[in-house]
């Protein structure tokens, strides 16, 4: 494992959509905590079904490589998620996923998986929510 770093593989899988600060404070706890970093973007049909007005794959894509090319070049990667839990459940090299309040259940069952599986789970990161002046969290639908 690099120096420094707790993790060798940290997953961290969102929509993206409107790329902002809470989005940058998951993508920044993944990239402290490992030397490695899979981010997973939803796939156009995904992101459809959660929400009208979503920015295309490859725009949310392009303003994520344009933080990863800021940020941490050579050690994060970026991928397209098409279901709901990606390659976490058979992933054999990942250690950490990244999380919010909201996602730590799926997080906890993307470890049952991983069990069944016959893997260790994942270190489950939780990030808090980043809140706004006026103390309401800030969120791609607020920003919509």
């Amino acid at each position: 494992m690099g120096e420094g770093f707790r993790f060798q593989r940290c997953l961290v899988g969102g929509t993206f959509d409107r790329l902002h600060a809470g989005h940058r404070l998951l993508l920044d706890a993944a990239a402290r905590a490992a030397q490695n970093v899979e981010v997973h973007i939803t796939s156009d049909a995904m992101a459809d079904r959660k929400s009208v007005n979503m920015q295309s794959f490859e725009t949310r894509r392009d303003e994520l490589l344009n933080w990863v090319d800021q940020h941490a070049p050579k050690r994060v990667t970026v991928h397209r998620l098409t279901d709901a839990h990606g390659p976490a459940p058979r992933h054999p090299t990942a250690d950490a996923i990244v999380a919010t309040p909201e996602t730590r259940g799926e997080c906890d069952r993307i470890n049952a998986l991983r069990e069944e599986n016959g893997l260790h789970p994942l270190h489950i990161i939780e990030v808090t929510h980043l809140m706004d002046v006026d103390e309401t969290v800030i969120s791609s639908s607020r920003i919509r």
